[in-house]
């Protein structure tokens, strides 16, 4: 009980801080006069300042009498809830100097009218609701689970409404009292994907304890030249720094200096900001200039009291990365060391190569937000032709001075060309001088003027290509003005584009792809994924869309989609690369056609092959002799990192320690030098198949596939054996740590998951004999093991000679099984020589067997019963009395796969109907 009234009181306390904004709502003066809630209004001014309390309680008195007597004048009026709005703040008032019963119940039943206020009242009627649900909830006496799913039905209830954010920021007060970990985790979720660039949300989740804040550096501010700049919209595609600074403080002198290091570090590639917060005349223009600095400057008005600054900066020197979405990591305060300068855990000045985006990787963004990818007649090659531009992947190799050249070449030209090249400029200068010129350009496509009050997606029917992109362009400005309303109204904006051209139903494969790029510009991931999943089902096929589909398949943009850059530190992204656990891909390997050195045409995927095929693609470097690289490492050993010499290390690794001779390599050079391939191959030592990809970068393969890197590291695909892909790398890098090595790790992965697919389906096919050789297998005990399939592989083993009634080799697969598994349990020493794992785990009995060891144990003991060895199946079945404690695994997928073997000896696998059993 006691726990109750202090929530009581907490609540009442939290809407006491979280009042509304005195006039937020709507009034209706018809009925109930302005003036007569203006006075109200003033008079709860009134009734604070140094008033003694019996004045001040005298005044809230007269002034809740007066409110009632308007609404008891007016019980209908609409604008009653404006004026219960102040009676509700005078009776919190009166409440917070004179705790008494009478008080708490007149603010109850204020409450109780308040409630029925309709969504435009909602700020007010949350407060409402909130006081009268603890009322109830602690009256019943109610569990905190009880207390947890009536929060959560309140913050439904405010879904949407005005009062959306407050209700989460104050739910989630109350939430960390209440001990629902699903709770807090939901409010967390729905703050960051609906109020991640909000500056209120922003600086209170950094003021009550949040770690780490991934967040959208948003706003409009003003240039010093008077023009306005929108973030995220107006940046977005570009790196950029915000710096927040004060003049004579020694903190930004240092921080100014050590941004300009970076700028060197990076030359052309990140934008600088600078928003001085002291409101000099010429907001820091001059004191940047004695620092050798060319920043933007921006205009900050109220300096430390402008939102921006509360929500992002919170300090007087601060600098933020902001990544080409527009996303930045937050820290809930300042963290300094010693010498008054921050840490570089912080990593809030600490900018390493993990953070800084790839050239290609931030040129493929910009030429989709662009617009590019909605040119028509683009060449095949390399050259262009006066207002067209250049294709994939050519064009991700360009430098900013030749990309902004053919921007303006297509800009001097007619039609979707002008507006697309228009986009270009503004994308790549953040200029939004050129977005208004490309706006105009797109009316004047559309066949209408800018001041014909019309809707940018209102008109006549898209008829063509050039329409679309007039769209694309009016849809992005209507965008930039939308921003800062709301996720509803950028999503809207999208949703009007998209059925502007024709809907789910007509929409031709550009719209579409369209909408996708659109859905990013708006910030939300949920719409993109709806439009991506539309253009993958209907249009990635169209050969004309191969380099767009080819992003939307690409796990790295896929995993850093909308999300800031975060380090190595901050969020591991091992597990994106090896892509282990998540559901198999199943998409079979399109047909291609490479050359092999000699000529002869070869055909992937093969027909009919008892192999799995890694496919490595490799681009040679520039130079007919040159050889890729080769790093050592301090034993002069090829190092991890040495990229393509690793790569195809650990490629025909593979196929060398493969105990069923069940992997091939090839190695697939996009070139068309038989001579030179060949030549790389003997001085390397590559025994492997090799083939040429005819016509090297411009072969239609390269965008279809997505090889867009492959002269910085190889694009890789691992094939089962009936040619559809396992598991596939893309050439752009994660991160600039260990890269081969994690390949390596994904490969084998990958390779042990097919060979138990492959020994699974043997299985089902009733070929007991080719089972169990291939669940020997892939691998004998070899590093790394990362992911301990070898467990499930004696157990398969063991299943399928039990079918051929090879008892004795079955005792020994089962016992492998149980020490296998036995051994993801073990943790104590081990023996450095890898083929004595056995003997590791020989004494270690686990204190509770897990399930998976039960349903070992219960392999073994029908093997005994085969045996003879009745009196040992006893004991061992009598072990199995106790049950077990849940698994401890690695990821579910082996789980899976052990029951799946489980159900199999139950008579429940698929073949257990058969004949053969």
């Amino acid at each position: 009980m006691l726990k109750h009234m202090n929530l009581l009181r907490i609540v009442l306390l939290i809407a006491v801080a979280w009042g509304a904004p005195y006039g937020a709502a709507a009034q209706d003066a018809a009925v109930i006069p302005e003036r007569e809630i203006a006075e109200l209004r003033e008079g709860l001014v009134e009734s604070g300042g140094n008033k003694s309390h019996v004045a001040r309680r005298r005044a809230l008195k007269n002034l809740v009498r007066k409110g009632e007597a308007l609404i008891n004048a007016a019980p209908g009026s609409q604008s009653r809830f404006a004026v219960l709005e102040l009676i509700l703040m005078a009776r919190k008032k009166l409440l917070s100097i004179e705790n008494s019963d009478s008080n708490r119940d007149g603010l109850f039943r204020t409450c109780e009218e308040l409630v029925k206020a309709p969504d435009e009242y909602a700020a007010a009627r949350l407060q409402a609701d909130l006081m009268l649900s603890e009322k109830r909830l602690a009256a019943s006496n109610a569990t905190m689970a009880e207390r947890a799913e009536d929060l959560a039905r309140l913050i439904q209830r405010y879904a949407g409404t005005e009062a959306e954010a407050k209700s989460l920021m104050m739910a989630s007060l109350i939430a960390k009292k209440l001990e629902s970990r699903d709770l807090e985790y939901s409010i967390k979720q729905a703050m960051d994907e609906r109020f991640q660039g909000d500056h209120e949300m922003i600086a209170f989740r950094r003021q009550h304890n949040v770690h780490r804040l991934d967040s959208t550096f948003t706003g409009e501010y003003e240039r010093l030249d008077g023009t306005r700049i929108s973030f995220p919209l107006d940046v977005m595609g570009q790196m950029s720094f915000v710096v927040f600074w004060s003049k004579g403080d020694s903190d930004s002198e240092a921080l100014l200096e050590k941004i300009k290091e970076y700028e060197n570090q990076y030359s052309g590639r990140i934008n600088v900001f600078s928003f001085n917060i002291d409101e000099l005349p010429d907001a820091g223009k001059s004191v940047l200039k004695k620092h050798g600095l060319d920043w933007t400057v921006m205009k900050l008005p109220g300096g430390r009291k402008n939102s921006a600054y509360r929500a992002y900066a919170r300090n007087d020197a601060v600098a933020l990365f902001v990544n080409a979405y527009g996303r930045v990591i937050l820290k809930p305060a300042a963290h300094f060391d010693a010498t008054g300068w921050r840490s570089e855990k912080t990593a809030v000045y600490s900018i390493s190569g993990d953070r800084i985006s790839g050239e290609r990787y931030l040129a493929q963004l910009q030429w989709l937000l662009s617009g590019e990818f909605l040119a028509e007649e683009l060449p095949l090659t390399k050259d262009t032709k006066e207002g067209l531009f250049v294709p994939p992947p050519f064009r991700y190799r360009m430098g900013r001075d030749e990309v902004w050249a053919m921007y303006e070449r297509a800009a001097d030209g007619q039609g979707g060309d002008r507006v697309i090249g228009l986009l270009g400029m503004w994308k790549l200068r953040c200029e939004p001088e050129y977005l208004e010129k490309a706006v105009a350009a797109a009316e004047e496509l559309l066949g209408k003027g800018a001041d014909n009050g019309k809707s940018s997606q209102e008109g006549r029917e898209v008829s063509g290509r050039a329409d679309i992109i007039a769209r694309f362009c009016l849809a992005k400005a209507e965008l930039r003005e939308s921003m800062g309303q709301g996720a509803e109204s950028a999503e809207s904006v999208v949703e009007g584009f998209f059925e502007a051209c024709g809907g789910s139903n007509r929409a031709p494969a550009a719209a579409v792809a369209a909408a996708a790029v659109l859905a990013i510009d708006a910030g939300s991931l949920e719409q993109h994924d709806s439009y991506r999943g539309l253009f993958l089902e209907r249009h990635s096929d169209d050969p004309e869309f191969h380099a767009f589909a080819s992003f939307l398949r690409d796990r790295l943009h896929r995993f850093r989609l909308l999300m800031p850059n975060h380090t190595k530190r901050e969020r591991w992204v091992r597990g994106r690369i090896v892509e282990f656990g998540g559901e198999p891909m199943t998409n079979r390997l399109p047909e291609i056609e490479l050359t092999q050195l000699d000529g002869k045409p070869l055909v992937l995927p093969k027909k009919d092959t008892d192999k799995m095929t890694i496919l490595m693609f490799i681009e040679p470097l520039a130079g007919a002799e040159t050889d890729f690289p080769i790093v050592l490492d301090s034993h002069g050993r090829t190092n991890h990192d040495a990229v393509v010499h690793g790569m195809m290390t650990f490629g025909q690794l593979f196929v060398d320690k493969h105990i069923n001779d069940g992997i091939e390599l090839i190695a697939a050079f996009i070139c068309d030098d038989a001579a030179r391939v060949g030549r790389l191959m003997a001085t390397n030592n590559w025994t492997c198949q090799a083939a040429l990809v005819p016509g090297g970068l411009e072969n239609p393969m390269v965008n279809r596939l997505g090889l867009l890197s492959a002269d910085k590291f190889p694009n890789v695909f691992l094939l089962r054996r009936d040619g559809t892909v396992a598991w596939w790398a893309t050439g752009m890098p994660y991160r600039e740590f260990a890269r081969a090595w994690v390949h390596h790790l994904g490969m084998k992965v990958h390779i042990e998951q097919c060979d138990l697919e492959y020994g699974y389906g043997l299985l089902e096919k009733g070929d007991f004999k080719e089972a169990a050789r291939i669940f020997s297998g892939p691998f004998l005990p070899w590093r790394p093991d990362r992911y301990g399939w070898r467990p499930v592989r004696y157990h398969g083993r063991a299943v399928a000679l039990m079918e051929l009634k090879e008892w004795d080799a079955a005792l020994a697969a089962i016992d492998k099984a149980i020490d296998a598994h036995k051994g993801r349990h073990y943790r104590g020493p081990r023996s450095g020589n890898i083929e004595d794992w056995q003997k590791d785990v020989a004494d270690f009995e686990m204190e509770q067997p897990c399930n998976v060891v039960l349903g070992l144990w219960e392999a073994k003991a029908v093997i005994l019963d085969e045996l003879g060895r009745d009196e040992d199946a006893r004991a061992l079945r009598a072990r199995l009395q106790g049950g077990g404690d849940d698994p401890i695994l690695h990821d579910d997928i082996y789980q899976r796969f052990h029951l799946r073997l489980e159900e199999w000896r139950a008579g429940r696998g698929p073949a257990a109907q058969g004949a053969d059993r």
